[in-house]
């Protein structure tokens, strides 16, 4: 169980020699961690503001993402550094620069879950039993509801 506040710890093991190669440490609480797409950072969420580490360099600090407010859901990967996360509005971020890609969608109350598929640029947001699809649309992240 995660701590509802105060700084958390985030191991880096090496699976191969099963050691402990790094511990990282948040600013506070979290939600949960995510690796952007192309495995180039990792991205602490939950209280403002989300943590970026370069996973390339040895997980050095990378920077911070201004989010105007908690995320309740989840975080998920979209391609290269993109991110999508929620909270009463589905937010679109670029990791590597870290600002907003897109402008923020208004989700329904209770939006809990997403899921991208990469090869069909679908993002899927559940929420007060609807799923709704969303295309991601070129680089510059315009979404459509998918039909």
């Amino acid at each position: 169980m995660l701590p509802e506040r105060g700084p958390t710890p985030i191991a880096i093991v090496n699976l191969a020699t099963k050691r402990l190669e790094q511990t990282l440490i948040t600013h506070d609480a979290l939600n949960g961690i995510v690796f952007t797409a192309d495995g180039h950072y990792l991205v602490a969420y939950g209280l403002p503001p989300m943590q970026v580490w370069d996973a390339q360099r040895q997980f050095v600090q990378a920077g911070t993402i201004v989010d105007p407010k908690r995320n309740t859901g989840t975080i998920v990967a979209l391609q290269d550094d993109w991110i999508a996360g929620m909270s009463d509005s589905l937010h679109i971020w670029r990791v590597g620069t870290q600002q907003k890609a897109s402008q923020d969608q208004a989700m329904r109350p209770y939006s809990w879950r997403t899921a991208y598929h990469a090869s069909s640029h679908t993002l899927a947001v559940a929420s007060n039993n609807t799923i709704t699809l969303y295309r991601l649309q070129g680089q510059a992240v315009k979404f459509a509801p998918k039909r």
